[in-house]
C-alpha cells in the first residue's frame, strides 16, 4: 500500500514527450510518495505540457508549472545547467508545504524501481551526516545498457536526494558548469557525506547519441566543460588518457583534451565559485598524490 513520506521532488522538463510518462509512472508507483512534486516545463514545444497536466489533474501532489526564461539560453557552455537551475529556482516559489525534510532533483528522462525513495530515506535515517544520496545510473537505449554514474562517492544528476538541512547549507544548486557535480563538491566541502547505493538502479533513457550529438562532439564538449568547471589540466589529461578503453577510443581521449585546450585558448569563463574551485582542486591534488604513491610502490615492487 502506498504511503506519503516527508520529501519534496522537483523536475525540470524540456521537450520530453518521449520520456516524461516513464518518470511520471515511476513516481506515482513509489511505495513512499512525495508530499509535493513540482514539474516545470521549460518552454516545451511538444506534448510535454499536455502529458504533465493530465497527471496533475489526477494526482493532487503533482504541481505543473510552465516557465520560460530566455536570459539563460545565451551561453552554450553550461547552458543546460543554467536552464535547469533557473527552473528549479522558479519551482521553489511554488512549494505549498513546509512538511518535508528532504528535497529531490529528478530528471524527466529516467525510470525508477518502486522502492527507490523508501530505501533512500532508510539510508538517511541510518546516518545523520548523509547529506546527499542517489543510486547507480545506467543509460538504456535500443535494448542496450551501459553504466552512466556508478561511483559510490558521487551522485549523478538524474536523481539527487538532499537532506533539507544540507540543501539549505549549500544554498541549493549553482547556475553554471555541471550543477549536479558542483552540488556534490559543495556537500563535501561543508562536511556532509555523499553516496550512491549500487543496489538502487536508475535507468536513464536520453543521452548524447539519442539527442543527436555524436560521441566525437560529446567528448570535445566534455573537455570544454572540464575547463569551465575549474579542473586541473594534469587531472583532466590523466582522466582523458584513461578513456582509451572506451569508444571512440584514442580519438575520444584526444578530443577531450582538445576541448579543454580550446576552452582555455578562447577564454571561456570558468563557471565555478572561487571557494569551491579551491576545494575542487585540493581534492584532485589528493587523488593525484595517491596515484603517484601507488605508482612508486608498484615501481619498487617490480625492480
Amino acid at each position: 500500500m502506498d504511503k506519503t513520506n516527508n520529501y519534496l521532488l522537483i523536475t525540470s522538463a524540456y521537450n520530453e514527450e518521449k520520456y516524461i510518462k516513464g518518470v511520471l509512472d515511476s513516481v506515482i508507483s513509489q511505495t513512499c510518495l512525495p508530499v509535493q512534486w513540482i514539474i516545470v516545463s521549460d518552454g516545451s514545444t511538444d506534448k510535454t505540457d499536455e502529458i504533465i497536466r493530465t497527471y496533475s489533474a489526477k494526482y493532487p501532489f503533482i504541481t505543473y508549472i510552465r516557465y520560460c526564461n530566455p536570459d539563460v539560453y545565451v551561453s552554450n557552455l553550461g547552458r543546460i545547467s543554467k536552464r535547469v537551475v533557473a527552473c528549479i529556482q522558479e519551482s521553489c516559489k511554488h512549494i505549498s508545504t513546509n512538511d518535508y525534510q528532504f528535497i529531490g532533483i529528478l530528471d524527466a528522462d529516467v525510470t525508477l524501481e518502486p522502492e527507490t525513495f523508501e530505501k533512500l530515506l532508510m539510508e538517511f535515517s541510518r546516518r545523520e551526516i548523509l547529506g546527499l544520496a542517489g543510486g547507480f545510473i545506467f543509460n538504456v537505449s535500443n535494448n542496450k545498457e551501459w553504466p552512466y554514474f556508478t561511483n559510490r562517492k558521487q551522485v549523478g544528476g538524474p536523481l539527487q536526494l538532499f537532506r533539507r538541512k544540507c540543501w539549505d547549507e549549500i544554498g541549493g544548486l549553482y547556475p553554471g558548469g555541471h550543477h549536479d557535480y558542483f552540488a556534490v563538491l559543495k556537500c563535501k566541502m561543508t562536511g556532509w557525506e555523499v553516496e550512491s547505493f549500487p543496489y538502487l538502479r536508475i535507468e536513464h533513457h536520453k543521452h548524447a547519441s539519442v539527442d543527436g550529438r555524436s560521441q566525437i562532439e560529446a567528448k570535445f564538449h566534455l573537455g570544454q566543460m572540464d575547463y569551465v568547471c575549474g579542473e586541473l589540466f594534469v587531472y583532466a589529461l590523466l582522466r582523458a588518457l584513461l578513456q582509451f578503453s572506451k569508444k571512440p577510443y584514442i580519438i575520444g581521449s584526444f578530443l577531450r583534451i582538445a576541448g579543454f585546450i580550446h576552452a582555455f585558448i578562447t577564454g571561456a569563463p570558468q563557471q565555478i565559485p572561487g571557494e569551491l574551485k579551491g576545494f575542487h582542486r585540493k581534492e584532485q591534488l589528493k587523488k593525484l598524490t595517491q596515484l603517484h604513491l601507488l605508482w612508486r610502490r608498484g615501481n619498487c615492487f617490480f625492480q
